[in-house]
């Protein structure tokens, strides 16, 4: 699952800030878009549904390649829109869920 972790990290850089990791623990990886107001909901929904589509395609190239076949079978992926409630965890940290 690390290997999996490390690869979504590299994804996210590369994404020149379109997407923002949020989570990265037991086997959940959420990302949120980083479109603001004025962008919308649609550039939103296209950041987060172009990184999932990104993810799914390095997942199997890397599953094939590197992967133990008996360490991860799937790779389940979604896009929801909505209000992100925002939560401050300690002093610095902000945390989504």
């Amino acid at each position: 699952m690390v290997m999996l972790t490390s690869l979504l990290d590299e994804l996210v850089d590369l994404s020149d800030g379109a997407v923002e990791k949020v989570k990265g623990a037991d086997g959940t990886y959420i990302v949120v878009s980083r479109a603001t107001s004025s962008q919308g909901t649609e550039q939103a929904a296209w950041d987060v549904t172009t990184f999932c589509s990104i993810a799914r395609i390095a997942f199997l190239l890397a599953r094939a390649e590197h992967f133990p076949m008996a360490s991860l079978k799937s790779l389940r992926s979604g896009v929801s829109l909505g209000p992100i409630t925002e939560g401050v965890l300690g002093e610095r940290e902000l945390m989504y869920d």
